[in-house]
Parts: C-alpha cells; sequence; structure tokens
C-alpha cells in the first residue's frame, strides 16, 4: 500500500503535522469518552441488572440481607414481596413544584422479620404483592419520620431498617432513559475509538477529514504542498493560534484546522461577542469563517488582509451583513468590481 503521507506530504511538513496532531486529539478524547462509557456501565451495573432481569421475587430473610448491605453502598434493588401488611405510618411525601404541590405518597410501615420496614404507596393493599425499589431510607425520612414513630410507638425503637421500599418510583422508565443515553455513547465512542486508531496507523492520509475539507479550494494534494512550500519558506506571521502566510491563514482547532485563501476573503470584520473577540472573514464561495483570537491578533489579521486584498470589504456593515444573508453574490461581485478598478491586469485576465 502507497504510503500517501511520506510519498506526497512531507512528513514534516505542516500539514502532516496537522494531520498527526488531530489524530491524536481525536483518539484520546474519544479514548476518554469510552472511559466515561464504561465507567457509567461500571456505576449502573446494580440498576440494570435488576433492571433486565425484572423484579426478583424476596422474602424476610433477603430484605434483612439487603438491609445490611446498605451501610456499605447505595442500593437499588428492584424486588417484589408478597404478604406483607402495610400499617399507615402518619406521614405523606409531598413534592412540590415553585411551592405547589403535584404528588403525595404516604408512609407506610411492614414487619421484617422482627424488625419494621418503611414503605412508601399509594395503595394501602399493596402490601399483598409489593413490587418496588429497595434503596436507602432518604436524610429527611431519617430525621423527621422514623424518630416521630419511635417517639409514638416506644418498641419500635431501633427496630427500624435503614432501607424503604418505593412502590410508586418509576424503575423501568429510568431504565429505558439511561438505555437511551447509555447505547448512543458507547456506539459512538467504540466507533469513533476504531475510527482513530484507523486514522493513526493508516497509511492513506489522501482520505484523511482535513485534506477532504481542502477540495473546495482545489486539489488537496496540491494545497497542501502550497501550504507547507509557504510556511517552512517564509514569511509566516503567527497571530495566537493562526498563521499567516503569504496566501493563507491557517487557524488550528482541537480537531480541524481551518485554511482560507487570503484572495478569497471579500469583506471581514472585527467582531466583540462579551468579549470574545472574532475575525468574521467572508470568502467567494458563499460562506463565512469566523476565527477566535485575542483581541490584538484579530486586529492584526484584519490589517494584513487589508494590505493583501485592498479590495475586500473592511469593518461591520448592517446593511451589508442582510444583503451577505439573501444575496451574498452582490456583496462577492462589488469586491470583485473594486478589485479589477484597483488592477487592470486583474480585468483583463
Amino acid at each position: 500500500m502507497t504510503n500517501t503521507l511520506s510519498t506526497q506530504l512531507a512528513p514534516g511538513g505542516y500539514v502532516a503535522g496537522q494531520i498527526r496532531r488531530t489524530n491524536r486529539t481525536f483518539l484520546i478524547w474519544n479514548l476518554s469518552l469510552l472511559a466515561l462509557f464504561l465507567a457509567l456501565c461500571w456505576i449502573s451495573s446494580t440498576y440494570y441488572y435488576y433492571f433486565f432481569h425484572g423484579p426478583l421475587p424476596a422474602d424476610d430473610n433477603a430484605l434483612l440481607a439487603v438491609a445490611r448491605d446498605a451501610d456499605r453502598h447505595v442500593l437499588v434493588n428492584y424486588l417484589r414481596i408478597k404478604d406483607h401488611p402495610l400499617i399507615p405510618a402518619g406521614w405523606t411525601e409531598v413534592a412540590t413544584n415553585n411551592d405547589v404541590p403535584y404528588s403525595r405518597i404516604p408512609y407506610f410501615m411492614t414487619r421484617v422479620g422482627d424488625q419494621w420496614m418503611l414503605v412508601m404507596s399509594k395503595n394501602a393493599d399493596a402490601g399483598r404483592d409489593l413490587v418496588g425499589s429497595v434503596y436507602r431510607v432518604p436524610k429527611d425520612a431519617q430525621a423527621e419520620v422514623i424518630p416521630a414513630l419511635e417517639r409514638q410507638n416506644p418498641q419500635m425503637r431501633g427496630k427500624f431498617l435503614p432501607v424503604l421500599l418505593n412502590a410508586e418510583v418509576a424503575f423501568d422508565v429510568s431504565g429505558y432513559v439511561g438505555l437511551a443515553l447509555l447505547v448512543p455513547l458507547g456506539f459512538i465512542a467504540i466507533f469513533n475509538v476504531i475510527r482513530g486508531l484507523m486514522r493513526v496507523t493508516s497509511l492513506d492520509s489522501g482520505r484523511h477529514p482535513l485534506l477532504r475539507r481542502l477540495r473546495p479550494i482545489g486539489d488537496p494534494m496540491t494545497v497542501a504542498t502550497d501550504i507547507d512550500g509557504e510556511v517552512s519558506g517564509g514569511p509566516a506571521l503567527p497571530l495566537g493560534a493562526a498563521t499567516v502566510t503569504s496566501s493563507w491563514i491557517l487557524w488550528p482547532t482541537r480537531f480541524r484546522l481551518f485554511v482560507v485563501r487570503i484572495e478569497d476573503v471579500v469583506w471581514a470584520y472585527h467582531q466583540n461577542t462579551g468579549g470574545r473577540h472574532t475575525a468574521m472573514l467572508f470568502t467567494r464561495d458563499g460562506k463565512i469563517r469566523p476565527v477566535w483570537l485575542k483581541k490584538d491578533a484579530v486586529d492584526e489579521l484584519l490589517r494584513t488582509i487589508a494590505r493583501r486584498v485592498p479590495w475586500a470589504f473592511m469593518g461591520f456593515d448592517v446593511q451589508r451583513l442582510k444583503a451577505w444573508q439573501k444575496r451574498s453574490q452582490e456583496i462577492i461581485a462589488a469586491s470583485d468590481e473594486r478589485r479589477n478598478a484597483r488592477s487592470p491586469i486583474a480585468r483583463t485576465s
């Protein structure tokens, strides 16, 4: 297989360096995304065990074992218990939105062995077949509900389990929402890691996205070779992250390299949005290419453009902006007229 990077691009050239840089960044970011996906899978593994297996039948011994585990980690178990009569606890969990109640779930008690467990359910008869999530008793219930019940029933003091069963929680809904997020995240992470590895190891850089984006300008290899020659041969003006050569404005971003031929700029101005300074470049292909730099770098870039292409319009003009949005070719044509008026050679070429 032909190594395009070594035969058609200078391995130590500017464009080849940008290809390697974007490849590394792309791979590192997606490896991080894959690590996040795996971490989320590990964190939610207990939950999804119960999600896929459904509510597991449980007796008192199982509930007591779950309660003992509550001291070690936060539990989310999906269990089914039967024949556990519910006794009203006299407390209600009220959920509000902007101080307006939208949900009321009563607390009940049920006996588990010689101890008691709090149950949240809207149905007092649910004890015959109780299905729900078992998790650590919330802090507000620990601080208010259990102490109040122990004061009313001294024989229950110290008998409440540190877990409760919530028969109203939308256990399945949370699982489907999580899957809707995790599955695409995992697919994207794995797919992009494979793409990143292929880019790093591939011998055919001619199909690299960075080079494909040069096609609107011309033959990608020819453009890349020209850029390499101007960067290495000089003069090349560094402006923050950007570099300006005799013919090109080069602006590397995290995953891309923005390339603008200076002669293609027909209008440019400095935009300051909340302290974010941008050189707004309008090019003859009808596109707008923002270049984010520091204020002084933006000003120097615009001065350089004004010197190199004096026929380009400079400075913000609201009417011109409105015209560009609807009739960009008129602005391009007006710039060409200014160029022809300044250069008889350009008019006859």
